[in-house]
């Protein structure tokens, strides 16, 4: 029960903190912006709806609020098409603006995040980011992979011109590449030594299977062969309750022979919340220790975990791991360079969606968003930062799309004001809401029937 308790609030506490601090620096790109340009900010609400809470502050008493509806915020400014404004605060209306600063006050929201994914990114790189370095497993046969020539214990060296420098990184660059429709040329150390160059193939729609990309190519993660003994064990995890210690060997599982550390885990995993009996080798000895894995209900199915690691030797960790650290202007630099290669990647998929080259399955909800939150809460500060870069350009590129009410469809209008040099009429820009509120309702159905099959349906 109480693992239950704690993933139910690390998922929740993270979606909240993660979609708060997301909506709120949005939101206060506007508002900063629309402060630079003279304009008279009226509220600054987190979320939609009835206001729960208000404070004002500052010579304008802008209301600064907490509504009910936690899915957005917004910035309302003082505008003539709003409602009266008082002749002395009319140069301070947002509709009599150059068109330069509006434009600019509207385009600050989505800049905001895409700044706040670079210094999150950033951030993550000075603290240092752990990697597993990309050695790779026998591919399953009939794969690219496989036909490629890829053998167990070869290791990516680079992808294209570039280097990769762990799992996460070929992944991403994979997705790149495939979305890109760029060749996927590898440079390989192979497990007997020298070095090959592989080409392998594949098309956009690889780029969302399942969210990796590497396994729809056949590329698997390779793990070196580990004896089932314990490691780290957590304090309030099945293992230590029930008396599990590190370096105990476990032998069997309810008197089926362990060959190693990854029969063992599926042995817990698939047993959430039913008692195993386990005999296990300590100090030479042969003891048998009863213990139920907690129920683990993030996922579906659920799962079990008894809170224990595995022991792994000094040199073989050394060899197949990797954090990658840092200096504050070189992690700047590198916050910019994923930053710019999520966003490209985004919006090269969202365009092969719409033209039906790439799967829409990719699309998730909100319960997608929690999940990971909660997930990467668990797993620590750096996964944490990393998964609120990616989100927070996610959000900024959407707002950027060429669609009436996103920030990208008012830069549309004032696209078409800077052509024609007038305002588009007020009868078309109404229509062009109508039509994007109804794209925009559209997205979020396929966001939860996405997330309802990933949930819901296994």
């Amino acid at each position: 029960m109480s693992s239950l308790f704690s993933h139910a609030f690390s998922t929740v506490g993270g979606f909240v903190l993660a979609l708060g601090l997301l909506v709120f620096f949005h939101e206060l790109g506007h508002y900063v912006v629309a402060r630079l340009c003279g304009v008279k900010v009226l509220r600054f609400s987190l979320g939609f709806g009835p206001v729960l809470w208000s404070r004002r502050r500052g010579a304008d008493q802008t209301e600064w609020a907490v509504s009910a509806i936690p899915l957005g915020g917004y910035v309302r400014m003082l505008d003539e098409r709003e409602g009266e404004v008082a002749p002395a605060d009319l140069p301070r209306a947002f509709n009599r603006q150059t068109l330069g600063r509006r434009a600019a006050v509207v385009a600050a929201g989505p800049a905001a995040n895409l700044l706040l994914a670079t210094l999150l990114f950033a951030a993550s790189n000075m603290i240092g980011v752990p990697g597993v370095r990309p050695y790779l497993d026998t591919p399953a046969p009939g794969t690219s992979a496989a036909q490629a020539g890829v053998q167990a214990g070869d290791l990516v060296l680079t992808l294209g011109q570039q280097p990769v420098s762990d799992w996460n990184a070929l992944r991403l660059g994979l997705a790149g590449a495939l979305v890109a429709g760029q060749p996927l040329d590898l440079t390989i150390q192979k497990a007997g030594g020298g070095r090959v160059e592989l080409a392998l193939h594949g098309d956009a729609t690889l780029a969302g299977a399942d969210g990796d990309p590497a396994a729809a190519l056949g590329l698997q993660m390779w793990q070196p062969p580990l004896v089932a003994r314990l490691g780290s064990v957590l304090p309030d995890g099945a293992a230590r309750r029930q008396g599990l210690l590190s370096g105990d060997l476990v032998v069997a599982v309810n008197g089926e022979p362990v060959v190693d550390w990854s029969a063992f885990v599926a042995r817990v995993r698939a047993a959430p919340g039913v008692p195993l009996q386990l005999e296990v080798q300590r100090d030479g000895q042969r003891l048998p220790v009863a213990i139920t894995p907690d129920r683990d209900d993030s996922g579906v199915p659920a799962i079990g975990r008894i809170g224990a690691a595995v022991a792994v030797d000094a040199a073989m960790q050394a060899r197949m791991t990797v954090l990658l650290k840092y200096a504050p202007g070189s992690a700047l630099m590198e916050g910019a360079r994923h930053t710019w290669q999520l966003s490209r990647m985004t919006v090269t998929m969202l365009a092969r969606m719409l033209t039906g080259t790439a799967s829409s399955k990719g699309v998730g909800g909100p319960l997608q968003i929690a999940s990971a939150a909660g997930e990467t809460v668990r797993m620590g500060l750096v996964p944490f930062l990393g998964f609120l870069g990616v989100i927070s350009v996610s959000l900024g590129v959407l707002n950027l799309l060429p669609v009436p009410v996103l920030d990208g469809g008012h830069l549309l209008y004032y696209s078409f004001e800077l052509v024609t040099g007038r305002p588009l009429p007020e009868r078309l820009m109404m229509a062009g809401m109508q039509v994007g509120a109804f794209m925009l309702a559209m997205l979020m159905l396929l966001a939860f029937y996405n997330d309802f099959n990933r949930f819901f349906s296994g």
